[in-house]
């Protein structure tokens, strides 16, 4: 007999913010998932990771300095 085990299946979504008219990444910047208000920092270079399950969701990236943006 065969016998199968399902794990949910985790996605990485990750990238660099950075600014849009000169292109330096930003640190510190807010990465949101808004719908299960997962976060992220990114690091000194701009660069965030999330590990989500499948879905669709709202990003919101933010910082003190810039206005917000919203992906999808």
């Amino acid at each position: 007999s065969i016998s199968f085990a399902f794990a949910q299946q985790k996605f990485t979504i990750s990238g660099v913010i950075r600014q849009s008219d000169n292109q330096k990444p930003i640190a510190g910047a807010s990465v949101l998932i808004t719908e299960n208000g997962m976060g992220f920092i990114t690091d000194s270079t701009g660069v965030y990771e999330l590990k989500l399950n499948r879905g669709s969701f709202l990003i919101e990236v933010s910082h003190q300095s810039f206005f917000k943006k919203y992906l999808r």
